[in-house]
């Protein structure tokens, strides 16, 4: 009640590392978004958490709302890795809803906004969503070429979480 968020920022905290009850942490979520006074990058934020949250729930529709909310946010507050954050979003809700061209669209433009960005985490992450969408669209050699610099950027940097999922992305490519 005293925080300045109305305890937006602590619920994210908990419904990205709590995958106990989604519909729960969903609900919590756009219940503080309508009633506390976050400011737009948290707002943000919290649009595609509860997008995630959705998405996880198989409700492709209130996902896809959500998602598009939160790009269009991100777009007018100019922020680049907040956009980029919500069109990787974009892309994997597209995808998993078999809209691939648009998939692609969303991953390539984030790439594309994050060309000069030292945030290399990020810029890993969303290649790895482009590289898992290319081995969904047949084409295991591009996929290959778009995951190998995420799992040596993960082994340059010593981030063995990261090196796991990578590696497990490349591995499906090269199946």
């Amino acid at each position: 009640d005293n925080a300045q968020d109305g305890g937006l920022g602590l619920a994210l905290e908990i419904a990205d590392s709590d995958f106990g009850d989604q519909t729960r942490a969903g609900n919590l979520i756009l219940d503080l978004l309508e009633h506390s006074k976050p400011s737009e990058t948290l707002r943000v934020k919290a649009t595609m958490m509860a997008a995630r949250l959705a998405w996880r729930q198989a409700d492709h529709i209130a996902s896809r709302k959500l998602v598009e909310s939160a790009v269009s946010m991100a777009r007018k507050l100019g922020d680049p890795e907040l956009i980029a954050r919500a069109l990787n979003g974009a892309g994997l809700m597209y995808e998993t809803a078999g809209e691939l061209a648009l998939a692609g669209q969303m991953y390539d433009e984030a790439l594309s906004i994050l060309s000069d960005s030292t945030n290399q985490v990020l810029v890993d992450d969303v290649r790895n969503g482009r590289g898992l969408l290319a081995i969904t669209q047949g084409d295991p050699a591009s996929a290959i070429e778009i995951l190998s610099p995420c799992v040596a950027s993960a082994r340059s940097h010593n981030d063995p979480p990261r090196m796991a999922r990578y590696l497990e992305s490349l591995a499906n490519a090269q199946l």
